[in-house]
């Protein structure tokens, strides 16, 4: 035993030792100097009227002003009124416009200002309110003031301006909405690839859950409907919603739109049918009472819940952000809003990584993070690499305590966003020894390398 703890505290030693000597980019901080909480995400605002999307820090509090805006990049035959977003796999950013011509941007990780989308096209019209993407990169378009569909474009879809950006559905997903409201939110996907709606209804509010992709059955595989689910109806006054769903929970957050008793319902990701929720979130103390929420989203990392709750469709607002298993009359944890705007042309609500926007609370350019698990680990390791731009030549390897390669996971470009590749734990052929290993992630420009642990 003490022969193991001592070789154990020189492999420690030597892998400090590797640690120091390893060069890094200029500017660049250490993946333990890096906060790993909230402070790792930005919270997207999406302005209606014209504004342009608006950047905060998830751990903002009081009346702040944006880390980064991005605004109009004024192409012709376009039209620029942000109000839904989401994001793809790959951390491209789709910011999708209502009216006329209800366009969609799609921009690359790290753009601000007036930045030039990567993409652009249009699905449907005259009007869209939400949209949202899938794992495979299917977009799905919420259409308004028609029939209450959901239009299915294809991957990495891109219009010609000449055209007005027009792209035509792979397919069509008709839904039984009765009440048609200029709603954001309102549609979502899961890791399955579902498409997820919220849809207003006179008999009774409902989540319809779709096949996503090309093809599919017109009809839902699951909906969320009945008198135990705190959906409400618009049978008299109508109650609009705003959805998400979260992979790291697992579960379905529903805002419910209902004058002083505006609340969130969570539910389990497979709920079907009059089914209640797992809790929910209501009360004086909750600041919902009386007001509607427009965006919903939780963080992938600690699985904190963000609202971007109004006085009204546009009047001034806060984001409230409420902890992970928040439940009845609770307060938030902490609120803020635009120290300008107050976000009164608020509209959409979007989370993501500062990983992906490239840019720190503070205004400054992101390094690479690299991230290892599981650890320890007894087979697979993942190594998931985030890059705030792209990488023409990126070498990823595992190496042993002596710098000696012991196999090579990547080697090649890489595009901005999450880079996520494995190591089966074998080199040269055979299961590697249990030991320490270093993942090294490397380019002329920068090196990450992170310690795993391989046990039997």
């Amino acid at each position: 035993m003490r022969g193991y703890q001592k070789g154990l505290r020189l492999a420690y030693a030597v892998l400090a030792s590797a640690l120091l000597l390893l060069p890094r980019a200029a500017g660049s901080r250490s993946n333990a100097d890096r906060p790993q909480t909230a402070t790792s995400e930005m919270v997207l605002v999406a302005n209606a009227s014209s504004g342009p999307l608006t950047a905060y820090p998830a751990t903002a509090s009081g009346a702040v002003a944006p880390t980064f805006t991005l605004a109009d990049p004024n192409l012709p035959n376009t039209y620029w009124g942000p109000w839904g977003m989401a994001s793809d796999a790959d951390g491209y950013l789709y910011v999708q416009t209502f009216l006329s011509n209800a366009t969609t941007f799609v921009f690359a990780p790290g753009s601000t200002g007036n930045a030039e989308p990567a993409r652009v096209f249009r699905g449907g019209g005259p009007d869209t309110r939400a949209i949202a993407v899938d794992r495979h990169g299917y977009e799905y378009i919420a259409t308004g003031q028609g029939p209450a569909e959901i239009l299915v474009l294809p991957p990495a879809a891109n219009g010609q301006s000449a055209n007005l950006y027009a792209v035509g559905p792979i397919r069509t997903i008709p839904t039984d909405e009765t009440v048609w409201h200029p709603w954001p939110s309102i549609l979502t996907t899961d890791p399955s690839n579902h498409a997820i709606v919220a849809v207003v209804r006179a008999n009774g509010n409902a989540v319809e859950v779709f096949e996503g992709g090309p093809a599919g059955a017109a009809a839902p595989i699951r909906v969320i409907s009945g008198s135990l689910t705190g959906l409400d109806s618009c049978a008299s006054l109508c109650h609009t919603m705003a959805l998400t769903y979260s992979a790291l929970t697992g579960e379905l957050y529903v805002a419910v739109n209902d004058g002083a008793g505006t609340h969130v319902s969570i539910f389990a990701g497979a709920a079907a049918g009059n089914a209640p929720p797992v809790r929910s979130i209501e009360g004086p103390a909750t600041g919902l009472a009386g007001k509607v929420i427009t965006g919903i989203a939780v963080s992938q990392l600690n699985g904190q819940l963000y609202l971007l709750i109004k006085s009204s469709q546009f009047g001034a607002g806060q984001i409230s952000a409420f902890g992970p298993s928040a439940q009845g009359d609770v307060a938030p944890l902490r609120t803020f809003t635009d120290a300008t705007t107050q976000l009164s042309d608020g509209a959409g609500l979007l989370l993501v990584s500062q990983a992906v926007t490239g840019v720190h609370a503070d205004g400054v350019e992101m390094a690479p993070i690299l991230r290892v698990g599981p650890n320890p680990a007894r087979a697979f390791v993942t190594a998931r690499l985030s890059l705030p731009r792209p990488v023409a030549s990126l070498r990823m390897e595992v190496l042993d305590l002596q710098g000696r390669v012991m196999a090579r996971i990547w080697d090649g470009s890489v595009p901005a966003g999450a880079l996520e590749v494995s190591w089966d734990a074998r080199t040269a052929g055979h299961r590697a020894p249990p030991g320490i290993y270093l993942i090294r992630a490397s380019t002329h420009e920068f090196q990450a390398l992170e310690r795993v642990v391989l046990i039997r």
